[in-house]
């Protein structure tokens, strides 16, 4: 990652994935609400509220807070972040094409890549009609997060000092707002580069539209232009040119397993890899309603005998 970085140092930014500085932290301590801690840590934007989570992970479990410390936070807090992952804790928005590829993990090489082409031809295909269909200004879940905030912010007052802004939410909590600077006090606002309630209340105080506060990214026009390209087919063998060079295969590198049946997997499994084992609500007798025996088993399923008597 860091050499990539280094060459092509416009790709982005190198990040840590919230979920898995979880998953480590539990792995070494263990303590019942240092998950949900962690979480909040790791996903606050205001200042105050960001070392008040510190405060109360060191209250909650010592050791767990000294381990986070040791990790940069701009790698993993929105606080530190500085805007770069747009609001985003989790890598969900690229482990999520996982699920595209999900079964061709023992096909060939090629198969393999007819596959991915097609299945991806067909989130184009399932997608494109609906982004012809949609009629609003944003996209249906930018859209969405739009009109909550419209919402909260016609119960805000606005007061201005300059070129500083500041509004007042309906419980009674102040932020700052520097309007011109595209900048809020709950950061929100700088880090999802969507405007924040506090903002558009500025924006309708000053008399201007706040859909133009909406960074391009969640508009239609960057909506449609994610889904403009087009994929040309993979043609038969028959098309390919001819090469100069042939694959050689190292017999001394490659992999075999001893014994019958299939490969063990021995990669290490983390918290996603397993499922919450759901509890099974045991069904209540249907002739009596207890629930510690069914129909066949009720004891008022058969006449009392002289040796048993039944209550």
């Amino acid at each position: 990652m860091k050499t990539l970085l280094r060459r092509f140092p416009s790709m982005g930014v190198h990040r840590f994935c919230l979920e898995h500085i979880k998953a480590n932290l539990l792995t070494n301590h263990r303590r019942k609400g240092l998950r949900e801690a962690c979480q909040i840590l790791g996903t606050e934007m205001q200042e105050a509220k960001y070392w008040q989570a510190w405060e109360k992970l060191a209250e909650l479990h010592a050791d767990a807070a000294d381990y986070l410390q040791n990790i940069d936070p701009k790698m993993w807090t929105l606080f530190e972040d500085g805007g770069n992952r747009w609001g985003m804790s989790t890598t969900n928005i690229s482990e999520r094409y996982n699920n595209v590829l999900k079964g061709t993990r023992h096909l060939p090489i090629r198969a393999i890549v007819e596959s991915t082409l097609e299945k991806c031809a067909q989130i184009f295909r399932r997608d494109w009609p609906l982004i012809n269909a949609c009629n609003t200004a944003l996209p249906p879940h930018p859209m969405k997060m739009y009109m909550e905030s419209m919402v909260r912010a016609t119960r805000q007052t606005v007061s201005a000092n300059l070129s500083l802004f500041v509004v007042c939410t309906e419980k009674g909590n102040k932020h700052q707002v520097k309007y011109s600077e595209g900048l809020c006090s709950c950061g929100k606002w700088q880090n999802r580069r969507f405007p924040c309630s506090h903002a558009i209340a500025v924006a309708q105080d000053n008399g201007h539209d706040p859909l133009v506060l909406v960074n391009q990214f969640y508009t239609m026009d960057g909506w449609r232009a994610q889904f403009s390209s087009h994929f040309a087919p993979v043609l038969g063998s028959h098309s390919w040119p001819a090469v100069s060079w042939s694959l050689q295969v190292d017999e001394l590198r490659l992999i075999r397993h001893s014994g019958r049946g299939n490969r063990s997997v021995k990669r290490k499994k983390g918290p996603s890899d397993y499922q919450k084992t759901q509890t099974t609500r045991r069904a209540p007798c249907s002739r009596c309603g207890n629930k510690r025996h069914d129909r066949k088993r009720c004891p008022f399923s058969h006449p009392p005998s002289d040796r048993t008597s039944w209550q």
